[in-house]
């Protein structure tokens, strides 16, 4: 029987320091934030209204959980993979949600629970248009509002080891790796090319950003600008991954770590037989763009 997998990476949950500098940051990234009955903020999609995000307040920035969906009938055998890898149980920290709760072998805690599929249904792109005439080009005002969470990238001391964890307990799939520096990870629902990533640091797990889909390499730019406007100069972009082929640009939020806009990212079909590729070291974080920030692999939570 082939192992049990999730299928959807619902929402990644942070500890922040100041929750309204957390609301104001993904405001100006174009996700909408309302407040949660018991403290702490709900990011969203505006297009949809689902969460993507929590923010919870602490003394620091710290990654709080990441959540997963899992088809009917799945929960229970996830469950039991997590518990073999070596997983440990326990008691639901948010009163009222179902699902299962575990802590991995590095303390990150994680949640699968029963849930629509929220993975797109092929590769989720808008062609770009050569036009006849003027007007290929989009006014400065075009307004960027992310569509969905695509994936979340996690710092780790052993980046093969943290992804083998997550392949036996949740069914994931390696889809590309730089032995050393970074593993990407898909699940075998029909799949984004990474759902999930780590890359190697010293000092504690850590998060290290998350990535929103816009429609094109336009808004992924216009975003970028906008979010500067705002403040938020710092981040490394416009450039290409080679891995996932997507176009990205980062910025940095208020505590050391990113967010992402991308686009036009490579997809996995449902059964489709992948060989993961041995990615070049020269090849790992893009083919090609500006030079990385210094700061852009730091571990701002060591």
């Amino acid at each position: 029987m082939n192992p049990a997998a999730v299928h959807s990476l619902r929402r990644f949950a942070l500890s922040v320091p100041d929750l309204g500098q957390a609301e104001h940051f993904y405001r100006c990234f174009g996700l909408d934030v309302v407040p949660l009955e018991r403290g702490g903020l709900s990011v969203r999609t505006a297009a949809h209204g689902r969460e993507v995000a929590r923010m919870h307040h602490g003394p620091r920035k710290t990654l709080h959980h990441l959540s997963f969906g899992a088809f009917a009938g799945d929960v229970d055998r996830i469950a039991a993979q997590a518990l073999e890898a070596g997983a440990r149980e326990l008691e639901s920290p948010a009163e009222g949600e179902p699902g299962r709760w575990f802590v991995d072998p590095d303390g990150r805690l994680f949640h699968v629970t029963e849930d629509e599929n929220r993975s797109p249904k092929g590769r989720s792109t808008e062609e770009l248009i050569v036009h006849v005439g003027p007007n290929a080009a989009p006014e400065r005002n075009l307004e960027v509002r992310p569509r969905r969470l695509g994936h979340v990238m996690l710092l780790t001391a052993d980046a093969g080891r943290t992804a083998n964890f997550y392949v036996r307990a949740l069914g994931l799939r390696l889809s590309d790796a730089t032995e050393g520096i970074v593993s990407f990870l898909h699940h075998p629902h029909g799949s984004d090319h990474h759902v999930l990533a780590f890359v190697q640091s010293s000092g504690p797990a850590a998060f290290h950003h998350a990535s929103f889909e816009v429609p094109t390499v336009d808004a992924v730019g216009i975003g970028a600008n906008r979010m500067a406007e705002h403040g938020y100069k710092q981040g490394w972009g416009l450039g290409r991954h080679y891995a996932g082929s997507n176009f990205f640009h980062y910025v940095r939020d208020p505590w050391g770590s990113f967010v992402e806009y991308f686009c036009d990212m490579d997809y996995i079909p449902a059964g489709t037989p992948w060989e993961p590729r041995k990615v070049a070291p020269e090849n790992s974080l893009s083919s090609w763009g500006p030079d990385v920030p210094d700061y852009f692999l730091v571990n701002s939570e060591a």
